[in-house]
């Protein structure tokens, strides 16, 4: 298997920081879960803080 490089799927740029599970973008300060990046086409894939605040949103109106 070929080492791929790491794009931020956001800015595109290869400056990421590998944390193993997760990688974080050094230029738009943004983290990822690997898997995603790696199995995801890049319009699918959502930012860890963005899936947190969808996770938010299901859980505020489930209380309404």
């Amino acid at each position: 298997m070929k080492n791929r490089t790491i794009k931020c799927p956001r800015c595109n740029r290869t400056d990421v920081i590998d944390y193993g599970e997760i990688i974080e973008c050094t230029n738009c300060n943004l983290e990822f879960h690997k898997k995603d990046v790696l199995n995801l086409n890049q319009d699918e894939i959502l930012a860890i803080s963005e899936k947190m605040a969808f996770m938010k949103s299901i859980k505020n109106n489930q209380t309404k």
